[in-house]
């Protein structure tokens, strides 16, 4: 089955999305296994993240085959390798060696794990001469993200978000936002956030956002945030932008703003900013104390 047989059997766009327009109700378990492998092949599903294309494999594997043995063999000779481990958030992978047993997963989760490891440059070069597709990245409505975990001094977080200059321009200009995969930190769950705005006086900026979701906690962490691009002529981090904010809990978002830019010197051709047509940015985010929650 070709991917526009699977597409019009399911009766979906050419660029299709996981979720909503395939839901796991009782009519999906009709769905042929086929069908199932030429969409999960493709680079066009639009997911938000490999985690749910992940979670949808189990899903739907459950559903379809609910014999424990069968179910295991149908994962691993059929669904598990199309699903892109590398691009998984380290959070989801930590989660599939309890859904599935070690022997199944432990080669791909080891494999996603080293890949994270590698410099970006490896990692694209990795990408570009491999003929197995687990180390490209889909068309992700959230951008995955690079995190390297810290529990000393106190608890740190570095966080690698990168974006490339053509979805900036199509996607942020003129009032876009682009969201990276979610991650928990501190016991709370954040987003950074990528966006374009114009105040009306100065023009068009670039903003990076930190974003704690709400999750009716009492807790306020007070968190030191350093974030740096990349820049030109040295191609490295050396422009630092720090600010601590108190990220206040309860049932509201919090946003806090990590780095502006003006928009027309960020995007403009000779930008210092993008490196290879892509902008690299480094997030590091420290825990400095937790206030009591006042009732």
């Amino acid at each position: 089955m070709n991917m526009e047989s699977a597409l019009l059997y399911l009766d979906l766009p050419s660029c299709v999305s996981i979720a909503p327009e395939v839901q796991l109700q009782d009519e999906s378990t009709i769905i042929p296994l086929a069908a199932i492998e030429v969409l999960l092949s493709s680079d066009r599903l639009q997911v938000a993240s490999e985690d749910a294309v992940y979670d949808f494999v189990l899903k739907w594997a459950h559903a379809r085959y609910p014999v424990p043995e069968e179910r295991r063999e149908i994962l691993r000779s059929h669904l598990l390798d199309h699903v892109r481990f590398p691009c998984m958030s380290l959070e989801k992978l930590r989660e599939v060696l309890n859904d599935l047993d070690h022997e199944l997963v432990s080669n791909l989760v080891n494999e996603a794990l080293w890949f994270k490891a590698d410099a970006p440059r490896r990692q694209r070069a990795l990408a570009a001469e491999s003929t197995h597709k687990r180390f490209t990245e889909r068309d992700y409505t959230h951008r995955p993200l690079k995190i390297l975990e810290f529990d000393r001094p106190h608890p740190q977080y570095i966080v690698y978000l990168d974006l490339r200059k053509e979805e900036c321009a199509t996607k942020l200009f003129p009032a876009g936002q682009i969201d990276s995969q979610s991650f928990h930190f501190g016991g709370h769950r954040f987003v950074l956030s990528a966006s374009c705005y114009s105040n009306g006086i100065t023009g068009h900026h670039f903003d990076l956002h930190l974003r704690m979701q709400p999750d009716g906690s009492a807790s306020s962490p007070v968190i030191t945030c350093k974030s740096c691009p990349r820049k030109k002529p040295f191609r490295d981090f050396l422009e630092t932008f720090e600010k601590t904010y108190t990220f206040w809990g309860g049932n509201t978002e919090v946003s806090r703003s990590l780095l502006h830019l003006e928009w027309n010197s960020f995007i403009a051709a000779k930008s210092n900013y993008f490196i290879d047509d892509t902008l690299h940015m480094r997030v590091a985010l420290a825990i400095r104390q937790a206030p009591p929650a006042y009732l």
